[in-house]
């Protein structure tokens, strides 16, 4: 006697086996891609809100260095580095990016050797990082900027 077989081992005679995926195999597959989607889409935005904040950072860092710059090359009478001032100016470029306006919030036209120099880069409305706001602060000119403080993140 030759080996037993199922009865759907084999295609009756004249038929073609069944290609592709069953029904239940097709919804399995969407059920768990969706479940992934639904639990990677919230980790993606909060990776992507720390690198705007990140990048908004580093500009303010920037316009930090660009401000100690302009400090040591425009001295008041006595030869005090001075702060640039509020609008920038000089080296020292406020241009808004995509997601952050930036401003010189305090210290702007003072002597650098006395007073801190604030920078902020706030959110821009319309955008996923409206209501964030970010400030960084240099003590003095011989000191470096300490962390930054963000809020609404």
């Amino acid at each position: 006697m030759g080996p037993l077989r199922s009865p759907t081992s084999s295609p009756s005679p004249g038929r073609q086996p069944a290609a592709g995926f069953s029904i239940i195999e097709l919804m399995v597959a969407v059920v768990v891609v969706a479940v992934l989607a639904v639990v990677s889409f919230p980790i993606h935005r909060k990776y992507v809100r720390h690198a705007r904040t990140t990048e908004a950072t580093t500009r303010l860092g920037e316009i930090i260095d660009a401000a100690r710059t302009y400090a040591v090359q425009n001295p008041d009478a006595a030869g005090n580095p001075i702060w640039p001032p509020a609008s920038g100016g000089g080296l020292v470029s406020l241009a808004a990016t995509p997601c952050f306006s930036y401003a010189i919030r305090s210290g702007a036209g003072r002597n650098a050797r006395t007073n801190a120099l604030a920078v902020r880069a706030v959110g821009r409305s319309g955008t996923r990082m409206a209501g964030v706001t970010i400030t960084m602060t240099a003590p003095s000119i011989d000191r470096n900027a300490g962390n930054p403080v963000v809020i609404g993140l």
